[in-house]
């Protein structure tokens, strides 16, 4: 099957709500082990054809989890990705998987030991709501993305603009840092990115079901994004 064929089954089964998702939730994790995201691949798929990745680029799956966007990118896409995860259980399960070959560094966001422009492209997927400095969490991603790199973020953010809203990391929900999305698009620029595509994909939440994705009492404040960004 040709990629425009692949991309386009994938589009058909989004919109007929029969695509897996996955999304990363401590809820969840004990019922399927694997991590969650709205969407599934399909974000992933669209963010590696608008970057125009090719077979051998590395890339850094910044909050990897399980692992199953490590294989995905590996298996699909001929990548050469290496995971980073503060969890590590997760880590240990996924060097366990067979077959596995991937690079696993054991590391808390924001840090990364690693080498400066290391890497073609970071995927960073339902993880900066969940971190308590993401502005360090993106000059770092910006240190050691190869010059002209890529950096795909996927993630939920407020829909409006609220005067009392505090960034207060709140344990209860995968939402606890969710921020406006012209606040996250202006860390992004100020970490010295070049935003080139913003989307909005909330329309995929619906997929969740009752999972708590509530902030400020609200779900419906609540939306989805992706969004990549240039070295």
């Amino acid at each position: 099957m040709s990629k425009k064929s692949a991309a386009d089954q994938t589009t058909r089964e989004i919109s007929m709500g029969t695509i897996p998702f996955r999304l990363r939730q401590t809820a969840l994790i004990s019922r399927t082990v694997e991590t969650m995201r709205p969407g599934g691949y399909m974000l992933t798929h669209r963010a590696v054809d608008v970057c125009g990745f090719t077979q051998g680029d590395c890339v850094l799956d910044a909050g990897c989890g399980y692992g199953m966007t490590l294989s995905y990118l590996a298996e699909r896409h001929r990548l050469k990705p290496t995971g980073l995860d503060c969890d590590r259980t997760a880590l240990d399960r996924v060097a366990a998987r067979p077959g596995n070959r991937f690079p696993l560094i054991h590391a808390s966001l924001p840090n990364l030991p690693l080498a400066g422009q290391s890497y073609k492209g970071i995927f960073c997927e339902c993880v900066l709501s969940l971190l308590a400095d993401p502005e360090m969490a993106l000059a770092e991603f910006q240190r050691v993305l190869a010059p002209n790199g890529y950096l795909v973020i996927s993630d939920l953010y407020l829909r409006k603009w609220l005067p009392s809203y505090q960034r207060v990391p709140r344990p209860d929900t995968c939402a606890r840092g969710a921020m406006p999305l012209m606040q996250m698009m202006t860390l992004i620029e100020a970490s010295g990115l070049t935003i080139h595509i913003v989307e909005d994909h909330s329309g995929l939440l619906s997929q969740l079901g009752q999972m708590p994705v509530r902030h400020h009492g609200s779900a419906g404040k609540i939306g989805y994004t992706m969004i990549i960004a240039q070295k």
